[in-house]
């Protein structure tokens, strides 16, 4: 076997013709698309890691928000029943004011009604007395001792009248 140079140079050429080529056309790509898709996935891990960051802020103030909200809730609930009982105790107040004043008018009306009725009965008795003491006196005594008799009883009907 014999040693060639010149095949040897040449396999030397071809082998580094090869290689260069190889590199320049195939590994300087596949290198470089390599880098950018490692920077890329660095790239979404970051975004991944800030969006993961952001929403956990978001859901901090969220729930901050959320027991504000209810606190107010909570408050304005309050001031409403507050407000729905003083509401309730005005109207009570208000219904007993109307109601006395109801009754009063009632009791007013009530004494009217009795007063009335007071003198008409007096007035009924003092027509019966002297329509009985008149049937009496004219069979028994004279004009004279029956006008003195009626003249009498009025005065003391009117003593009851003045008395009541």
């Amino acid at each position: 076997m014999e040693i060639n140079l010149s095949q040897i140079a040449l396999q030397i050429v071809n082998f580094s013709l090869l290689v260069f080529i190889l590199t320049k056309f195939l590994y300087r790509p596949v290198i470089k698309l390599l880098q950018d898709r490692t920077k890329k996935i660095a790239a979404g891990l970051k975004a991944a890691e800030t969006n993961l960051e952001e929403k956990n802020r978001i859901a901090e103030l969220k729930q901050r928000e959320l027991i504000k909200a209810e606190r107010e809730a909570a408050v304005i609930l309050e001031a409403a029943r507050k407000k729905a009982s003083d509401v309730g105790k005005d109207i009570v107040t208000e219904a007993k004011t109307a109601a006395q004043q109801e009754v009063k008018k009632e009791y007013v009306l009530l004494e009217e009604k009795i007063h009335a009725e007071r003198k008409n009965l007096q007035a009924e008795i003092s027509r019966l007395v002297i329509d009985t003491t008149r049937s009496i006196l004219t069979d028994t005594l004279t004009s004279g001792q029956q006008q003195a008799i009626v003249d009498s009883q009025i005065s003391q009907l009117k003593k009851l009248k003045v008395k009541s």
